[in-house]
């Protein structure tokens, strides 16, 4: 049943129009008793009751010739209200809530009404109101296969919303609603609308108008109006209810013994004589804000002073929030539409959002640092604390904020109740046990994660906006709905006018569904887990499902074959054999990621349930100790979950200042020294250096990665500098090493740590026998070839030296290049004093930028090239001299859009004849600030011309085989542009999947190379303005976006094969599998650079293809 919240929101809703009127708004009342249910429970009262006080209904007659519709007229046979089926007197309209009652009058007639859960009142034009009363149909009620007597209206198509979830309905199940009462006025008209068939109504009628004096608590007719089961408004008459709360608490006191199953949350609900207004979401969320225990005996509350006290003053204050400003415009705004059945989405999450705190989520609301500190400060968020005894929190424990967010709400359910009727159940984020002296009661319930009233699929009944009136017409995120501009409705009305959600706002709202879901499910996995441990801690045997029917072989099969996460996890919640599989296999294919706190102590809590069977296949663990704030008993978790996972291959420690304690604990270090199939180590340090961690690890990995940020001391790292830090026997296993920065330039290592440090020679330090791989995000200084060769003699596979490079040198530049490059070409064919030559022999793959790959002068042969960031003409010589020299058979190149007169000298002919594989990234960016010119003015890019450009460029390459283009549009709207999104010329827009040529584009490229046999066509689109978040600094948030590849393969035409004539070329489209294995396994992908560069890891659910580098 709707509580005082929702009532008052009714009182709200008519007083503001009421405010429109000169004097008073005038109507008269209108019953529709065909909208009645067609059997009322008879333990309750009568579904439409009439006091009469005087009225006369010789003075009102019917007009003559009135005829009452059939329906309501066979409906109200022998009932009291049948007289008051002819049109009713005008009168003064009043309105008055009181609790979970209200009562509206109109002239000598007042209705009062309860509304049902889901029931609403709106408010309808009267046009629209009498096109809604014209057609009635049968109403077929849930679990009925035939229709009652009941009657129900059938909606207007006009005052639907369109792409609602109902849309397209037919003919024959039209959207409808039942209205059992209504006061109709000149221009407005009040309904009630019935989604329950549980209203209750009563006329009270006088011989007179109702005045506005008639409605006080003095007047003699205040009794006659409302039932005597619900006693005073705690937010009209506060001083009479705290009375009467007095007078409840005497007489607990009084009740002799104590009743220690009577609780607490029961009581508000369900005494409303005493808690009018009060139900089941009121009454959780008061009791959250008081930090007391739903399920708390009547007694222990009364017989404590201070805390009665405090209780008392709470719910007047409580209870008073829906009477504010803040209420009103959060919740009661009018929707600036022309359907009134319309869902106020704005009004539904505001009020879900800010003033639901507790009931039926699986988060509390964001909470005051002081209530959650308070919660903290008495131990009720501690298992193991009884609530009532002294607690000392840690420091760590308490918020150091202004709100703590995401506290895990839990449900319980009354242990009492009886299997006729559903569980009652409560919502708090209390986890203390309860005191013995209050009885068994809630106290034998386990506490659950609840589902989220937000989520899809949620019988989210409560609110101003959550009737299943309004739940229905809102918009559906599967309407197709065109990307862009949003559409504004536009009805000569005052105010800002409403406006339709666009696609890509849909998009969003789902996404931020699909994280919380996500996080739900991650909560009620974890309530299993407890679950399990429970068991096995009180030695009961968990309940087995019968398997006889399933084969175990074939359903391990099946999950090998699983690669998304939430197909694993479906799976793994069908039944117990299976959940074993997928768990064991979730755990072999994808790395578990731990965070401070609650994560380190809930997955070890997961691993002990089940050591044998989750254990062992760990593979790959990411620990992340730099937020949120580290805990003081993150270190013992942490060292028991690494002493029990001996197959972990894959580890990654991040730690900051707050951590060091953790990371540096003789435990914790021993645990990770003791892994033995350890072989990839990764340290990532936050205003600390990783290097730091690394002298005591004693574990034999063949990858090591460190990064650090937010340090100053160590600008690049020299080798001298990481053979203080760097064990010798990891070195001698090293295969392959990934660093944020490295140099071999003295002049680079660092002012800092020359004071401390003499660098020696390059050629004096002691090399790296085994590494085979290197990646450099940054390399810093001069890149001297025979200290690289000197310090990595083994190097074979990826040499991965960052995108950007520049010299640095005070002197030209281009000429410095050039000397260096001779002097590494020279080097190569250099032997040490014994004789013995480093020069590398062969190479996998080389990543670096147009400039370093010129300077290094490499004449090893190369597999794969990724050049990165060829911009400048500089950038287009460099890399055409360094293929000259030295072509490569695989090649990425990411350049700009406009690739300029130079780009073709890249392709020269000794590069043409070794060249099979080339993939092409391509970028285009647009800015629109304040002095862009309005859509249609300026030159305009032609995707042909660019097109010629590139086959021009590329037609030398005969020998070309496979061939990938992707091409990235990025466009940034500034807030300070003419307009929010960008003009539909916008030369992006070619690249959209509906608008892009992609058979002619690939037909195109296919002809001008004979040798081709695949290509791949990619576009990628990323459309922003800037979102001043409130908080924030701001920052782009994109309002379309798209990532799409095509693949073909290219049809002989010597063979005639495909369907087409001898001597025609054909495409045939690739199957999207077939194009993502084919485009992996010819290796035609992008770097992580172009990636970042294309936004692929900006806000995507996951990447899509075409995958980085491994």
């Amino acid at each position: 049943m709707p509580e005082a919240d929702i009532i008052f929101g009714v009182e709200r809703m008519i007083k503001k129009y009421q405010y429109k009127y000169p004097k008073y708004l005038r109507g008269r009342l209108a019953l529709f008793p065909s909208m009645f249910p067609d059997v009322a429970d008879t333990s309750l009262e009568s579904i439409c009751s009439v006091v009469d006080l005087g009225f006369d209904h010789a003075q009102h007659p019917a007009p003559d010739g009135f005829i009452p519709d059939p329906h309501d007229a066979s409906r109200s046979k022998g009932e009291a209200w049948e007289s008051f089926l002819k049109p009713l007197p005008v009168g003064n309209v009043f309105v008055h809530a009181r609790g979970r009652e209200c009562l509206v009058t109109a002239g000598p007639l007042a209705l009062v009404f309860r509304l049902g859960v889901g029931d609403a009142g709106l408010m309808l034009k009267r046009e629209d109101y009498e096109e809604l009363v014209r057609a009635r149909v049968p109403r077929v009620n849930d679990g009925e296969a035939t229709p009652g007597r009941s009657r129900s209206f059938v909606i207007p198509h006009h005052l639907t919303v369109e792409g609602n979830r109902l849309a397209n309905p037919g003919d024959d199940r039209p959207q409808t609603v039942n209205i059992p009462a209504a006061v109709v006025g000149e221009d407005l008209v009040f309904v009630i609308v019935n989604c329950s068939h549980n209203v209750r109504l009563k006329i009270v009628a006088l011989d007179r108008g109702w005045t506005p004096e008639d409605l006080r608590p003095d007047s003699k007719l205040w009794d006659k109006l409302w039932d005597e089961s619900y006693g005073p408004c705690w937010i009209k008459e506060p001083d009479v209810a705290l009375a009467r709360l007095e007078r409840w608490r005497s007489d607990i006191l009084n009740t002799s013994p104590p009743d220690t199953n009577a609780s607490l949350v029961k009581e508000l609900c369900r005494n409303q004589a005493v808690f009018n207004g009060f139900g089941k979401h009121l009454a959780c969320d008061f009791l959250h804000e008081q930090c007391l225990w739903p399920g708390m005996p009547l007694h222990a509350l009364c017989a404590d002073d201070a805390l009665f006290h405090t209780f008392k003053d709470g719910i007047v204050e409580y209870m008073q929030r829906w009477m504010s400003q803040d209420y009103w415009h959060d919740c009661l705004g009018c929707y600036n539409l022309d359907r009134p059945f319309a869902h106020n989405r704005n009004s539904d999450q505001r009020y879900l959002g800010r003033h639901v705190q507790v009931f039926r989520k699986a988060f509390a609301a964001d909470m005051p640092a002081e209530l959650y500190n308070k919660y903290v400060e008495r131990g009720l968020l501690n298992p193991d604390h009884v609530i009532g005894q002294p607690c000392t929190p840690q420091e760590s424990e308490l918020t150091q904020g202004k709100m703590k967010r995401m506290v895990p709400v839990y449900v319980y359910a009354d242990p009492d109740s009886t299997s006729s009727e559903a569980p009652y159940k409560f919502y708090t984020i209390i986890r203390a046990r309860r005191p013995d002296s209050w009885g068994m009661g809630w106290n034998a319930s386990v506490p659950r994660c609840p589902g989220d009233a937000r989520l899809p699929g949620s019988p989210t009944v409560f609110g101003p906006a959550s009737s299943p009136i309004h739940k229905n017409n809102q918009l559906d995120p599967t309407v197709a709905l065109k990307p862009g501009r949003a559409r504004k409705h536009r009805d000569g009305k005052r105010g800002r006018p409403a406006k339709d959600r666009s696609k890509a706002q849909l998009n969003r709202d789902s996404e931020a569904l699909e994280r919380l879901r996500q996080r739900v499910e991650e909560r009620m996995q974890e309530d299993e887990v407890a679950e399990e441990v429970a068991e096995a801690q009180a030695e009961r045997p968990a309940k087995r499902v019968k398997t006889s029917s399933l084969n175990l072989d074939v359903l391990a099969n099946v999950c090998k074959f699983l690669g998304e996460k939430s197909d694993i996890l479906s799976v793994s919640l069908t039944c117990s054999s299976a959940h074993a599989f997928a768990v064991s296999w979730l755990l072999s294919t994808h790395p578990v990621r731990l965070k401070s706190g609650p994560s380190i102590h809930h997955f070890r809590s997961f691993l002990l349930a089940n050591l044998p069977a989750r254990a062992p296949y760990l593979l790959a663990l990411h620990i992340d100790l730099t937020w949120p704030q580290p805990q003081a008993d993150d270190t013992t978790p942490l060292v028991e979950i690494l002493a029990s996972c001996n197959n972990i291959e894959h580890l990654t420690i991040a730690f900051q200042k707050a951590s060091w304690p953790t990371v540096t604990d003789p435990r914790f270090l021993n645990a990770i020294n003791s892994i033995p199939s350890l072989s990839s180590f990764t340290v990532r340090g936050e205003s600390i250096d990783a290097l730091a961690l690394l002298p005591g690890l004693r574990a034999p990995v063949r990858t090591l990665g460190i990064q650090s940020s937010n340090i100053t001391l160590g600008t690049s790292r020299h080798p001298a500098i990481l053979g203080q830090f760097l064990p010798r026997g990891l070195v001698r296993t090293l295969e392959a090493l990934k660093l944020d920065r490295f140099t071999v330039d003295p002049a680079h290592g660092g002012v800092d740590v020359q004071a401390i440090i003499n660098l020696p020679c390059g050629l004096d330090m002691a090399p790296y026998p085994a590494i085979r791989s290197l990646f450099v995000e940054s390399f810093k200084g001069q890149a001297w070839l025979h200290l690289l060769q000197h310090l990595f003699p083994a190097l074979d596979g990826t040499l991965c030296l960052g995108g950007g490079y520049s010299l640095d040198f005070p002197f030209n530049e281009a000429r410095f290049s050039g000397l260096l490059r001779e002097a590494n070409y020279a080097s190569q064919s250099e032997s040490n004093a014994d004789g013995v030559s480093h020069t590398w022999k062969k190479l996998d793959r080389v990543i670096c930028g147009a400039q370093m790959l010129y300077v290094l002068g490499l004449r090893c042969p190369i597999r794969l090239l990724m050049l990165e960031s060829v911009f400048t003409s500089e950038d287009h010589r460099y890399a055409a001299d360094a293929l000259r020299e030295n072509p490569v058979p695989r090649l990425k190149l990411s350049a700009l859009h406009d690739l300029g007169p130079a780009f073709g000298d890249v392709f020269s002919p000794e590069l043409a004849g070794t060249l099979t594989h080339l993939t092409l990234c391509l970028f285009y960016s647009n800015d629109y600030g304040s002095e862009s010119s309005p859509s249609g003015e300026g030159e305009v890019l032609q995707w042909d011309t660019v097109l010629a450009g590139i086959v021009s460029a590329i037609r030398p390459l005969h020998n070309l085989t496979h061939l990938h283009i992707v091409i990235g549009a990025s466009v940034y709207v500034h807030k300070v542009a003419p307009w929010p999104f960008a003009p539909e010329k916008e030369y992006a827009h070619t690249f959209r999947e509906s608008t892009f040529d992609w058979e002619g584009t690939a037909s195109t490229l296919a002809d001008a190379l004979p040798s081709l046999r695949n290509v791949f066509l990619t576009t990628n689109g990323f459309l922003a303005n800037w979102d001043d978040e409130p908080g924030s600094c701001g920052r782009w948030q994109p309002y379309e976006r798209w990532h799409i590849t095509r693949g073909w393969r290219v049809g002989d035409p010597s063979t005639g094969t495909d369907g087409a004539p001898e001597g025609e070329r054909t495409l045939v489209q690739l199957h999207d599998n077939i194009m993502e294995t084919t485009v992996r396994k010819e290796e035609l992908v992008l770097s992580k650079l172009d990636e970042a560069a294309l936004h692929l890891n900006y806000g995507w659910g996951r990447t899509p293809p075409p995958l980085s580098v491994p």
